[in-house]
């Protein structure tokens, strides 16, 4: 079962991810200037020093693009997330305006117990969603149906 994240979680990964390689990019060839000019008292023989200069200054750099390559991303997470919030509230105003926790129980068409009364309702209310947006990606739908069930039938039981 694959576990819904949704694209304003992954922006904001993402944002993460871009600034902490820059961040150990940047610091890290700073430092590996340093150590390369000898102004860091770090004694080592001279063919290891370039070695060292070498390796580290190919991973920095990669760190560098990974960096710089998260940040392109951002902007388009960003269209994403703002899309993805939209077409929830969307959803969510839709489903809440057209059925109740009342329409979704009457839509049982034989007796449940309560064991299986969330399981039952559960399957309705993706039905329901599902023949009005056919095209949701299942992990989506189920967070939606989630979030539903939690306005619908929670309130209802306090």
């Amino acid at each position: 079962m694959k576990v819904y994240v949704s694209k304003e979680s992954k922006k904001e990964e993402t944002k993460s991810t871009a600034y902490s390689f820059l961040l150990v990019s940047v610091f890290g060839f700073i430092a590996l200037i340093l150590f390369a000019t000898g102004v860091l008292p770090v004694h080592v023989a001279d063919y290891m020093k370039i070695m060292l200069c070498i390796v580290m200054g190919v991973m920095l750099l990669i760190f560098f693009v990974i960096g710089i390559v998260s940040l392109r991303q951002l902007k388009t997470l960003g269209t994403q997330a703002e899309k993805e919030n939209d077409l929830s509230s969307e959803i969510i105003s839709w489903f809440t305006s057209t059925y109740s926790a009342k329409d979704i129980d009457e839509s049982m068409d034989e007796e449940v117990f309560d064991q299986d009364l969330y399981f039952k309702r559960y399957e309705i209310m993706t039905r329901f969603l599902s023949k009005q947006y056919p095209d949701l990606e299942e992990t989506f739908l189920d967070h939606l149906v989630e979030e539903l069930y939690g306005n619908l039938f929670e309130e209802n039981t306090k």
